[in-house]
């Protein structure tokens, strides 16, 4: 992979779909970089890269965006391996059906970061909208693999229909995170705005704070002592060692979502008596 770096000089005039931005301008000259087209989402005439980027090798072997990128959406598309680095904030579904390598983004990422989902790890500096690993239009299951870390605050839906891999919010969370959650873990280092997981199947989220939960749709938490915690503690310690910390301290556990025939488990800390 080559080190490619791209300044964003002036914004587009609408909003792009960017989906191969990032992947299109690998083994591509600076002139032919330029010239690729970036199509605005409602206009039949794209703009190419040229007319909004200044574009330059780099020592490293990461493609960088440097700039806002609020109205640049799909970033990250099916991002497969290598670095991928954006210093600003960034618009909707980034990191969309991403099965491996690293994407960073500096600031923050609006709704639907990590759409589909299956591989690698994306990481976001600032908050992150609502539907965190969602699935795309007309799929059953969100989120198969790989890893999420919001380093500030999250919106809705947090892991909505998520069926395996791992999302950690470091900050607070809107409510109903887990929502329709099959399998993986979730663990929020903040506040939930409630409703935590409705119709949860399986999958485990990790609450750091104590909350009540619906006595229809969860078990009474019980004190248990789980081998595995000792387990997703060592998983989480690099990313939310305040998290890991928690896991090995005594933990009550709620079993649901109930109404929907799951099996899933909401694990909190103990409540001070």
């Amino acid at each position: 992979m080559i080190g490619w770096q791209l300044q964003l000089r002036q914004p587009p005039p609408g909003d792009v779909d960017a989906r191969f931005l990032g992947a299109a301008i690998n083994g591509l000259s600076v002139e032919q970089i330029l010239h690729q087209p970036l199509p605005l989402l409602g206009c039949r005439h794209p703009i190419t890269i040229g007319d909004c980027f200044a574009a330059e090798f780099v020592g490293d072997d990461r493609v960088t965006l440097v700039g806002d990128f609020g109205r640049f959406h799909g970033l990250g598309y099916r991002w497969a391996g290598g670095e991928l680095v954006i210093e600003g904030h960034v618009g909707r579904s980034v990191g969309r059906s991403m099965s491996g390598g690293s994407i960073t983004v500096v600031g923050d990422a609006e709704a639907g970061a990590g759409e589909q989902m299956c591989g690698g790890r994306l990481n976001i500096g600032g908050n992150a909208g609502d539907d965190i690993g969602r699935p795309l239009p007309g799929r059953r299951s969100g989120m198969s693999g790989g890893r999420i870390v919001v380093a500030g605050d999250a919106g809705n839906c947090a892991g909505y229909r998520m069926r395996r891999g791992t999302i950690v919010i470091l900050g607070d969370c809107g409510i109903q995170v887990g929502c329709d959650q099959v399998a993986g873990t979730i663990a929020i280092g903040g506040r939930v705005a409630g409703n935590v997981a409705p119709a949860m199947r399986r999958g485990t989220v990790i609450l750091s704070q104590p909350m009540e939960l619906s006595t229809v749709r969860f078990t009474r938490p019980e004190s248990c002592r789980l081998g595995i915690a000792r387990l997703i503690a060592d998983d989480l310690r690099a990313d939310a060692a305040a998290i890991a910390a928690l896991l090995l301290k005594p933990i009550v556990r709620s079993l649901g979502d109930l109404s929907n025939g799951g099996t899933g488990e909401i694990w909190m800390p103990a409540c001070d008596r």
